[in-house]
């Protein structure tokens, strides 16, 4: 999830609620909150979709809500290295969103 043209679904927000990151600790009024303040939406990818390009400026932090995304490198031969696999409820940019140096 992240900023995007797509306001969350209950059933998005459900999923965030339950989520480790907030250890149930957020009370839905304090998670509708943050959706609200923060512009936070949903956005869905197609398989084999560029989420983001090298060098691009990281201004969000991705949350996985299905499926998984594959971080890899293509060197000037065309030989592609798959160098780290993420998963359900896993979070991308969180590195890099607060970062000096924030470009994926």
């Amino acid at each position: 999830m992240k900023a995007a043209d797509h306001m969350l679904t209950d059933k998005q927000k459900k999923f965030l609620y339950g989520m480790e990151l907030f250890n149930n600790e957020i009370t839905r009024n304090n998670l509708d909150f943050v959706v609200d303040k923060f512009n936070i939406k949903a956005e869905n990818f197609s398989k084999n979709q560029i989420m983001h390009y090298q060098d691009d400026i990281c201004k969000a932090i991705d949350i996985i809500v299905s499926g998984e995304i594959m971080i890899k490198n293509m060197d000037a031969f065309g030989n592609v290295l798959t160098i780290r696999t993420f998963f359900k409820e896993d979070i991308l940019g969180a590195n890099l969103i607060f970062s000096k140096n924030n470009k994926y």
